[in-house]
């Protein structure tokens, strides 16, 4: 890939890339933030590594629990990228041929960080800090 990954590796970030992007127009700013993160060795805090590690939740009938519990965060799972740096072993689910591209072909960005807007529209909020990050949160 264009991004010094293998092949393994580019699918395994396009299979969180797909999780974690609601509008597919985002999936290459979020992959530019996962793809800054590993080249710095920072965790990829990654919720949708720990729904996987967490596995099917009964009450939500749901195997993409959500939203994720301090509990569900220290799950010790090689797959729990709040844990564990680097790349789950693994894919967490089948990425789509457009996220595949937008992990090979990512936005340019400094971003470290997103999370969801306050609107509940499925778009998020991008920061290059921890700072504007948390200035991101919802009231």
């Amino acid at each position: 890939t264009n991004q010094g990954l293998t092949l393994n590796q580019a699918v395994t970030v396009a299979s969180i890339v797909e999780r974690e992007a609601i509008q597919p127009e985002e999936s290459s700013l979020i992959a530019s933030v996962y793809l800054n993160r590993l080249a710095i060795n920072m965790k990829l805090d990654a919720d949708p590594t720990v729904q996987y590690a967490a596995g099917f939740n009964v009450e939500q009938s749901t195997w993409w629990t959500n939203p994720l519990s301090a509990v569900d965060l220290d799950i010790n799972s090689r797959f729990n990228t709040y844990i564990y740096a680097g790349l789950p072993p693994a894919p967490i689910s089948n990425p789509s041929l457009e996220t595949l591209y937008a992990v090979a072909y990512p936005e340019t960005t400094s971003y470290y960080y997103f999370r969801a807007r306050c609107d509940n529209s499925g778009y998020h909020l991008f920061a290059s800090t921890l700072d504007e990050q948390i200035a991101n949160g919802c009231e």
